[in-house]
């Protein structure tokens, strides 16, 4: 499992932790995936306390109820990242709601993740564009299937 991709679903906290808990055990995954899901700070900030920055290599949360009180945890958790054991590069992309991260926050960790010349003020419309395109693939793949019976 390379990578998890959820989306709107609305799942209990206990199943996320058990979730997160499995997501830690990976030693393949390098990308999280997560849209539209009520998850809030409490469980992003466990998250990143189970996952280890030097697998993982993206995590996007966008809509999942995520405020600036997260910032703070999302920097430690870069700062944990070691260069030295990490086998891809570990984590170097974090992408959140503009609308529920101000920029200021989302400029600092850029710059935690050395990456700060490349933020660009419209994250959240490529990610739309993202989950729009996937959504019409997925859809053109599978009445293509059902054309071919």
């Amino acid at each position: 499992l390379k990578e998890i991709v959820l989306s709107n679903l609305n799942i209990k906290k206990e199943s996320l932790s058990r979730l997160i808990e499995a997501m830690s055990h990976s030693p393949s995954l390098e990308n999280i995936n997560l849209s539209k899901m009520p998850i809030g700070d409490d469980v992003f900030n466990l998250m990143l306390q189970k996952l280890d920055p030097n697998q993982i290599k993206c995590i996007m949360a966008t809509h999942c109820g995520i405020t600036r009180n997260c910032v703070d945890s999302i920097i430690s958790f870069i700062g944990r990242k070691d260069q030295q054991i990490t086998k891809n590069g570990g984590i170097s992309q974090i992408t959140l709601s503009k609308t529920e991260i101000p920029n200021e926050d989302q400029r600092r960790i850029q710059e935690a993740l050395g990456i700060a010349d490349q933020y660009d003020s419209n994250t959240d419309d490529k990610i739309n564009e993202y989950y729009n395109f996937t959504r019409k693939s997925k859809f053109k793949r599978r009445i293509s299937r059902y054309n071919s019976r």
